[in-house]
């Protein structure tokens, strides 16, 4: 987020260097500002939405490990009940 802010910062450094009727322009500024906030929130939900994969992917490894393993005694115990 720092580097679009920078980004912006110069771009507007730059439009008011070369048009100085520019830096009294609120109507841009303030669709300046409501942009960086979407791509502020853009950033968040992607974040978010990469965070739930994460946890769901290894949460369901985990399950696959748990079932694995449950399976493998509950076989040996019935196997070890069969020979008994």
């Amino acid at each position: 987020m720092a580097l679009i802010k920078n980004y912006f910062k110069e771009r507007i450094k730059q439009l008011i260097e070369t048009n100085p009727e520019l830096a009294e322009d609120t109507v841009t500024d303030q669709n300046n500002i409501s942009l960086l906030i979407k791509i502020n929130n853009a950033l968040k939900i992607f974040l978010l939405v990469m965070i739930i994969l994460n946890i769901s992917y290894f949460l369901g490894f985990f399950w696959f490990i748990f079932c694995d393993l449950n399976y493998q005694i509950s076989y040996n115990t019935a196997e070890q009940k069969a020979m008994e």
